[in-house]
């Protein structure tokens, strides 16, 4: 108990984290304001965030997070900025600059969480990975454990043939599901490496939240889940070999119980049709969202059309992005913050694979808690970036705090391992991140001033848009009636509705 107390007060992100996954997909905290599902989780994004800013005030945290902020080289930094000043420039020329500040304050928020959670992981290392472990399982857990109630409550009282797209509306969408999977797929082996050995015969339970997990994807159907996993196992297994054989052998005998649940709740007791969508090879739909954002981008090349602006055109009247990280960067942001943000990731996976690679073999003697961190959190970012080429994984909220979960613990992880916070530093690989510097007080005022001024930004965007939710759904159910809702910031993504319907082209007559 006094290690849990400890761990509220030393590691608070991890708990608020955790929270947010926990509570926001199963409940209406606040009805009176009638917001749906989707926007309730943008909402409380939103209220973690502003928290994770406040931490700053605290001179603790704030020294933990200005160590990992001077620890960056110089150079990244500055293609950082870079990026971030493209996009604003961007917002400035778009269509709706508010709209457009909106998106690049809510990135920004999420870079600063990254360097929270990192600041964590530097500090407080294995404890800090053990909590993230058990985090991980207890909410996948969870939230199986509610779906299972809804199963059976379903088999109980509908006679009908169970609809996956209706079975998980607390996530909004399957697809959302699907993307929260990804991050957490490769995590989900952690608790097992752990603790397996300790066990003995009572280690096959820590498959079951994997197993489940497993079976809930054969159930969607995600085809993004299948090609990104797969991509993630191929690559851990060409760059560590032998080491990452437990965490292959780990998904591989979770997928088999996986399958058997799935054949028992899915193809015995219920009928289902998931089989057809995910042997479906092929999606035009995609192809014309990629194609237009393309256009898009090729028309304006320099700043693209603005930062969340997809949304404004709504091409072919099928979704508010494009369905593909990159393209969604090069039609919005523009040419010169697309090639800064493939440097910055291509720098950023270089110092990973280049020091992992040694390190996990020192780990596997000295520290087995890193050592099968490192396999893992190299899983998880393989899958969340090859996901992310085929769905919005870094627009949904759920996701971006995943996201920024998995990005913070490898920053984490990678400067306690480089700049003499652990043994593994003393590999003879040069370090990609120098020892940084004691932080200064106007170091520390830029932190705090920079946090709540992005607060404050982003607070000013949601008005007095976040008033008129209920009012843009019903304008957008009027003007596009046989229409699905298009999410993007909010579950009404849009940021721009014809006042009418628009009117049905005339097919010109053939001769």
């Amino acid at each position: 108990m006094s290690k849990i107390l400890q761990s509220l007060i030393t590691l608070p992100l991890l708990w608020w984290i955790a929270g947010y996954w926990l509570i926001t997909p199963h409940y209406n905290l606040i009805p009176d304001i009638q917001l749906s599902a989707y926007d309730e989780q943008r909402f409380f994004e939103l209220i973690l965030l502003a928290c994770g800013v406040l931490l700053t005030l605290a001179p603790t945290f704030r020294a933990q997070w200005l160590e990992v902020l001077n620890a960056i080289p110089g150079r990244l930094k500055i293609l950082t900025a870079f990026f971030f000043l493209c996009g604003l420039l961007s917002a400035w020329f778009s269509l709706s600059p508010r709209a457009a500040l909106q998106e690049v304050s809510l990135l920004l928020l999420l870079a600063m969480l990254t360097l929270g959670i990192a600041a964590h992981l530097r500090t407080h290392g294995e404890q800090a990975v053990v909590w993230v472990a058990v985090m991980v399982m207890a909410v996948c857990t969870w939230i199986s454990l509610m779906l299972l109630d809804d199963f059976f409550y379903f088999l109980e009282y509908m006679k009908f043939m169970l609809d996956p797209a209706k079975f998980f509306s607390r996530f909004v969408s399957l697809r959302f599901f699907n993307q929260f999977q990804t991050w957490t797929f490769p995590l989900l082996a952690l608790p097992y490496l752990f603790w397996s050995a300790r066990l003995g015969r009572w280690k096959w339970a820590l498959h079951l939240p994997s197993a489940l997990w497993w079976s809930w994807w054969m159930f969607t159907g995600g085809r993004g889940v299948l090609m990104a996993m797969t991509v993630a196992c191929v690559l851990l297994w060409v760059m560590f070999r032998q080491q990452a054989l437990p965490w292959l052998h780990f998904q591989w005998r979770s997928l088999l119980v996986g399958s058997i649940i799935y054949i028992i709740l899915f193809e015995v007791l219920t009928p289902t049709n998931t089989s057809e969508t995910l042997l479906r090879l092929h999606d035009p739909a995609r192809l014309k969202l990629w194609a237009a954002a393309w256009q898009m981008a090729v028309e304006n090349p320099w700043l693209g059309i603005g930062p969340q602006h997809y949304a404004w055109y709504y091409p072919f009247k099928i979704a508010a992005h494009p369905h593909n990280l990159t393209m969604q960067i090069l039609a919005e942001w523009g040419m010169p913050a697309f090639v800064a943000f493939a440097v910055i990731t291509v720098w950023g996976w270089r110092g990973w694979f280049r020091s992992s690679v040694e390190q996990v073999k020192e780990e596997s003697v000295t520290s087995p808690i890193l050592h099968h961190t490192r396999i893992a959190l190299t899983g998880s970012f393989v899958a969340g970036i090859t996901h992310a080429q085929v769905c919005g994984l870094l627009v949904m909220p759920l996701s971006q705090v995943a996201g920024a979960l998995v990005f913070g613990m490898m920053l984490g992880l990678h400067q306690r391992a480089t700049t003499g916070h652990s043994h593994a530093s003393q590999l003879s690989a040069p370090a990609p991140f120098p020892t940084p510097a004691t932080p200064s007080r106007s170091q520390a005022w830029t932190l705090v001033l920079t946090g709540l001024t992005l607060v404050s930004v982003l607070g000013w965007s949601l008005f007095p848009q976040i008033t008129r939710l209920q009012d843009d759904k019903l304008h957008f159910t009027q003007v596009y009636p046989k229409r699905a809702f298009a999410p993007r910031f909010w579950n009404q993504g849009l940021i721009h509705l014809p006042e009418t319907t628009p009117p049905t082209p005339t097919p010109t007559p053939t001769p």
